[in-house]
């Protein structure tokens, strides 16, 4: 796929995620950085309580086909997604499910699971982790939306 279509892509679930939180979780405002600037996190959420959280928002479009999922951790030899990203949340948007959790505990899971490492992208300049589905419940929290979140009020 030509970066250009997976870049479109990707933004599109990022935007689809935002509206949910809109919806459902009472933010007042959501803000998103300039197209032009150099991104830590997708998105900023104002909550009606004047909180704010920022999201980082990633898809999986291969996950039914081989039972994985990656997460980008060095480019070109320098920290990237994971360890680059200063987002409060990580959301991975997996099998038509929403998937969350905070940044931090997310970096300390992934230490626990088995993985393997691999290059791909431009050239192999990307290093991620390739983990099984069977680790997306430890690594994650599923977001039933479903259910009235305990997370923030909806006043």
């Amino acid at each position: 796929m030509a970066f250009v279509q997976d870049l479109k892509e990707g933004q599109d679930v990022e935007h689809k995620f935002a509206e949910l939180i809109r919806e459902l979780y009472g933010a007042k405002d959501i803000e998103f950085p300039p197209e032009w600037a150099f991104k830590r996190y997708d998105f900023k959420v104002t909550y009606k309580d004047w909180s704010t959280e920022t999201y980082e928002v990633k898809s999986d479009r291969k996950y039914p086909v081989t039972g994985n999922f990656v997460i980008e951790y060095e480019c070109y030899g320098k920290v990237s997604w994971i360890y680059a990203s200063t987002a409060d949340r990580i959301v991975y948007y997996v099998w038509w499910k929403w998937w969350v959790q905070d940044r931090e505990v997310l970096i300390e899971r992934i230490k626990d699971v088995q993985k393997r490492e691999t290059y791909w992208w431009d050239n192999n300049a990307s290093a991620m982790y390739v983990i099984k589905w069977k680790y997306l419940p430890y690594l994650f929290d599923l977001l039933d939306f479903d259910e009235q979140p305990d997370v923030k009020e909806n006043d």
